[in-house]
C-alpha cells in the first residue's frame, strides 16, 4: 500500500493516519505494553472500534500520523 507523504526523511517520512493500517493499530491498542503507557489498559479494541477511531483521528483530535519506512513503504512495528 502507498502511503501519502508529509514530512520525508532519509529512513522514515510521517503519513497521514487513515483506516488502511486498521488491523495493525487494533494489534497495537490490544498489546499491555501499549496500553499501560496510553492508559487503555480496561479496554479491549475491536477492529470496528479501532476502524471508527481512526476514521476521526484527524478530524477530532488534531493531527495524527503513521510513521512509516521509506524502504519497504510500511508502517513501523512495535518491535521495530
Amino acid at each position: 500500500m502507498s502511503h501519502l507523504k508529509k514530512l520525508i526523511g532519509e529512513k522514515c517520512y510521517l503519513s497521514p493516519v487513515d483506516t488502511s493500517e486498521t488491523e495493525k493499530v487494533a494489534k497495537w491498542s490490544n498489546d499491555i505494553e501499549v496500553a499501560i503507557r496510553t492508559g487503555d489498559i480496561s479496554d479491549m479494541i475491536t477492529y470496528e472500534a479501532q476502524r471508527g477511531y481512526l476514521e476521526n483521528m484527524n478530524n477530532n483530535r488534531g493531527y495524527a500520523f503513521y510513521i512509516i519506512r521509506v524502504e519497504g513503504d510500511e508502517v513501523v512495528e512495535l518491535a521495530d
